[in-house]
C-alpha cells in the first residue's frame, strides 16, 4: 500500500508492472482471450443493427486488450462515424455505477493525450489495422484498458464488463468478431496512487495553488514515462 510522503521536485516513478503492461505488444502474447465471439450486425437503423454483449466479471486493477475486427467496413473505439462500426466498453461498478472510457480518455482526441489510469488506442492513428484477404479488406482496432474495480466496506469487489456494437452503415451488413485478454493486475495502480503520490507532487510544485495550466505541463512531465 502507498504510504503519503513529502513529493519531490522530480515526477514519481511509475511502477514497474505499470509501465510493463503499458509498453508491451498488443494482444495476443501466447495466450487464449477469455472471450470472443463472431456476430453480424444489420445495416444502419436496422432493428438488429445494435449489440450489447453479456456481462463478463474482472477482478480490481486488471489490465485488458479488446481486439475488435470487422470485415469491409471500418471500425472504431467510442467514434460514431458515418459508414463505420463503433465499439464501446463498458464498466460495471455497482448496480448505479458505470463507466465508458471515450475516446479522449485512450488519447483518440485530437491533440490529446491517453490517460494511463484508463487506458489506450494500440494502433497509431487512423487506430485500425488493414489486412486485405481475397476481396475483403479486414479492418482490426484494438484497446488496452485498465480495470480498477470498486471498493465498499473496505472490499474490492471488482467490476463487470460489457461491450457495445453499432453499425452505422446504411448500406452493408457489418462482420464483425471481437477477442478479450486479460494481462497483468497492478494493484499498486489507480485512484490510490493518484491521490497519495501524483496529486500531492503536483500540489507541491504548485505551491498549493491550482493553475489548470500548470497542471498540464506537470502532467505531461510525469506522462514522460509511458512513452
Amino acid at each position: 500500500m502507498w504510504c503519503h510522503t513529502t513529493p519531490s521536485t522530480s515526477p514519481p516513478a511509475v511502477p514497474e508492472d505499470v509501465l510493463s503492461v503499458w509498453k508491451s505488444s498488443p494482444s495476443p502474447g501466447g495466450f487464449p482471450p477469455i472471450a470472443t465471439e463472431k456476430v453480424v450486425l444489420g445495416r444502419y437503423d436496422d432493428q438488429d443493427s445494435e449489440l450489447v454483449t453479456e456481462a463478463f466479471f474482472l477482478p480490481n486493477c486488471q489490465w485488458i486488450d479488446v481486439i475488435v475486427k470487422c470485415k469491409n467496413i471500418p471500425v472504431y473505439f467510442s467514434e460514431n462515424e458515418p459508414g463505420a462500426v463503433h465499439f464501446g466498453v463498458t464498466f460495471r461498478l455497482s448496480a448505479h455505477e458505470t463507466f465508458s472510457p471515450d475516446s479522449e480518455d485512450v488519447g483518440a482526441y485530437p491533440g490529446g493525450m491517453a490517460n494511463p489510469f484508463v487506458g489506450k488506442m494500440l494502433y497509431p492513428r487512423p487506430f485500425y489495422q488493414e489486412t486485405r484477404t481475397g476481396s475483403d479488406t479486414v479492418y482490426v482496432t484494438a484497446v488496452r484498458l485498465f480495470a480498477e474495480g470498486t471498493r465498499e466496506g473496505g472490499n474490492w469487489l471488482g467490476s463487470e464488463c460489457i461491450l457495445s456494437f453499432a453499425n452505422y452503415n446504411i448500406d452493408k451488413e457489418a462482420e464483425v468478431s471481437y477477442e478479450i485478454y486479460k494481462l497483468a493486475i497492478t494493484q499498486e495502480w489507480g485512484l490510490e496512487y493518484s491521490n497519495n503520490v501524483l496529486i500531492p507532487w503536483m500540489t507541491q510544485r504548485l505551491g498549493g495553488v491550482y493553475n489548470e495550466s500548470e497542471t498540464e505541463l506537470l502532467y505531461e512531465e510525469w506522462f514522460e514515462q509511458f512513452k
